[in-house]
């Protein structure tokens, strides 16, 4: 949670919470579409197996309008998904970065030695191994 804070409390808040309040708008308006267009298929098959053209051919008309609103309304919703994704991971890129760059960090974090590196520790432990022959691999031992 310490993490995501500043991004609802920081500088960029109206933009998040705009887009958070823009996102639940579109989930309601796709899920009302949802239910409208699973009552409107349950609508044509009981006309069908009631054999009922008129009602029938009332639903499918129906059903195309819902359709016709429900399209544009789930790319939408699809589209501002991803573009709150991608503010969010820019956001935090931005953020870990100006951390990281400012007051020229990186050096303070290599000048620490606290940094792992995985292949000069092998080395060093590779020299202060005994019995050590030229020529020897590491990974198979000396026959």
């Amino acid at each position: 949670m310490g993490v995501a804070r500043p991004y609802w409390a920081g500088d960029k808040k109206r933009t998040a919470w705009g887009l958070m309040a823009l996102l639940i708008a579109l989930m309601v308006c796709e899920t009302q579409l949802a239910v409208m267009l699973i009552d409107k298929t349950g609508e044509m098959t009981s006309a069908l197996a009631a054999r009922q053209a008129e009602r029938f051919w009332i639903a499918v008309r129906t059903s195309l309008v819902v359709l016709a609103f429900a399209v544009p309304v789930y790319a939408f919703y699809y589209y501002m998904r991803d573009a709150f994704s991608n503010h969010w991971r820019r956001w935090l890129t931005h953020r870990f970065l100006d951390g990281y760059l400012s007051e020229r960090k990186y050096y303070e974090i290599g000048a620490g030695g606290d940094i792992d590196n995985a292949a000069a520790r092998k080395r060093r432990i590779h020299r202060l191994l005994p019995g050590r022959t030229p020529g020897a691999r590491a990974d198979r031992p000396p026959v």
